[in-house]
């Protein structure tokens, strides 16, 4: 038997650590009163736009300002 984290995101149950179960495994799911923090995806632009950033960036501080302006940070 093993026990992994993960988070219920209205539709599904999601594994935040890799488990390799096999089909029809008997599974165990425990609801826990606290909620979970989901990081939202990022799409391919905005991964883009951080090269643009970063060469067009003096400092890391004018970087990280310029993600912020973006509201990726």
């Amino acid at each position: 038997m093993v026990s992994v984290h993960g988070y219920y995101d209205g539709a599904n149950y999601i594994t935040t650590e890799t488990v390799n179960p096999y089909k029809n495994q008997s599974v165990i799911i425990t609801l826990l009163d606290e909620p979970h923090s989901v990081r939202k995806s990022i799409t391919l632009e905005k991964l883009e736009s951080f090269a643009i950033h970063a060469t067009n960036a003096d400092d890391a501080q004018d970087f990280v300002s310029k993600m912020r302006d973006d509201r990726v940070l």
